[in-house]
Parts: C-alpha cells; structure tokens; sequence
C-alpha cells in the first residue's frame, strides 16, 4: 500500500473555497485503478490548513494517477494555496485498532 499525506497552507477565508473547488480532482482520482482513499479535508483546529490523504494500493497505481492528473478535472478558480508539503510512504496493509 501507498499511502500520500499532505498539508497546504490557504488564507482561512479561503479553506472552504479551496476544498470545494477541488471536489472535482477528488471525484476522478476515486474512480481510478488502485485508489482506496483520496480527499482533502479542513485542519480541525488550524483555520489556515487543508490536508491530503490518499491510499492507493501500490505505487505504479500512484503513478498513473500522478500522470494523469494533468488530464484530471481542474479547479475553475482555485484560491492560493500559500505553501504546501507532500510526503509519500510505503506501508504493508496495516491492520484495524
């Protein structure tokens, strides 16, 4: 398993903006091949922090999706993101707590 955590730094009044204008990315990276997880949710307590969480379930599945994202649906008017950072890990399949 592949697993992408993100954060993205967005001016507050712009969080919710953010997310919704990328419910299409989220949409079409769902019905990819190997896709398990895929979203961007708010921080629950930094009003300025969006986070990425995908789960894929190997990484040539992550890399069609990372090719492909160019043909993907794009945001119409995103707001700024300020900074982000993406980190990608290989993981066994885990087990339920």
């Amino acid at each position: 398993m592949v697993i992408v955590i993100g954060t993205f730094q967005v001016d507050p009044a712009d969080r919710d903006a953010f997310i919704t204008n990328r419910s299409p990315v989220m949409s079409h990276s769902r019905q990819e091949s190997g896709c398990i997880t895929y979203a961007f949710t708010a921080d629950p307590i930094e009003s300025d922090v969006v986070i990425l969480t995908e789960r894929w379930t190997d990484r040539p599945s992550l890399d069609a999706h990372l090719a492909g994202l160019a043909a993907a649906p794009q945001p119409a008017a995103t707001p700024q993101q300020l900074s982000r950072e993406i980190f990608v890990y290989e993981a066994d399949e885990g087990s339920k707590l």
